[in-house]
């Protein structure tokens, strides 16, 4: 109860920014609609790209120094890391924040905020079909489970 309320009080003491929770939230599922051989996608996805939205994940650092967090992937879940088989393209996005911020999410699901884009970028992970230019970051509380 305490942590939950200096958690609300407090945002900055456990990293991140506040997120926007009243955007439209996409999904894994959303983003596994675009075909990777052609780049096809439906309306359903399609209608998301280029806006600001959200989505949560899990955070794959790109530089070793992971002390501050400017250019991450974004990965449906907590396997997907150098461990294993990367995930499928279009089940990871290239995330660049804005105002990089300081790194205390490992291993935990976040909220990005930001807005989606379909650019193919090739980094140390493989492959990845989607891109965002983030403004926002912030853990995934117990509360929003039922959102996504």
């Amino acid at each position: 109860m305490l942590l939950g309320l200096a958690w609300e009080v407090y945002p900055r003491l456990f990293g991140g920014t506040r997120v926007n929770m009243s955007l439209e939230k996409l999904t894994w599922k959303d983003l596994a609609q675009l075909d990777i051989s052609s780049s096809e996608m439906p309306q359903s996805l399609a209608k998301h790209i280029g806006n600001q939205v959200l989505i949560a994940g899990f955070i794959v650092p790109l530089d070793d120094n992971a002390m501050i967090l400017s250019d991450f992937l974004l990965v449906p879940n907590a396997l997907a890391c150098i461990h294993a088989p990367p995930p499928a393209m279009n089940q990871m996005i290239l995330v660049h924040m804005t105002n990089p911020v300081e790194n205390d999410f490992a291993r935990r699901p976040v909220w990005v905020e930001g807005v989606i884009r379909t650019t193919s970028a090739k980094h140390g992970f493989g492959e990845s079909s989607f891109s965002m230019d983030a403004v926002a970051i912030d853990f995934v509380r117990p509360r929003d489970l039922e959102d996504l």
